[in-house]
């Protein structure tokens, strides 16, 4: 027992200390979709959000680190994010909440500074 209360802990403190850049993950990629959708047009603004991401998470790791977090952490968010749209639809606040949830996910589970180095290039 107290070795699952350590481990939930440590997960625990490794969200709790990137707050900030998941909080800003949530916000921009929201962003992204209503300047695509709502200023500009785009009937389909679905790759805003991602580029979003991938822009303000641009890090000096080693390039297959990265594109191997990318392809991962795309593939859960997918299927995830499939599945939240059953239960609570799809906008620009359920964006937000999906991004938010998938990279607290991300950060739980001990992901490389790479997923949540948003916050510091913002």
């Amino acid at each position: 027992m107290e070795r699952v209360t350590t481990s939930w802990d440590r997960a625990r403190r490794r969200v709790r200390a990137r707050a900030r850049p998941l909080l800003q993950a949530a916000l921009a990629t929201p962003l992204a979709w209503i300047i695509a959708s709502h200023f500009l047009g785009h009937p389909d603004a679905i790759f805003a959000p991602i580029s979003a991401l991938v822009a303000i998470g641009v890090t000096n790791t080693q390039p297959w680190q990265r594109a191997a977090e990318i392809v991962i952490g795309v593939a859960i968010g997918v299927a995830v994010a499939d599945g939240l749209v059953l239960v609570i639809g799809q906008g620009t606040w359920q964006l937000g909440v999906m991004v938010l949830l998938a990279m607290t996910v991300s950060v739980s589970r001990h992901a490389t500074r790479a997923m949540t180095r948003a916050s510091r290039m913002a």
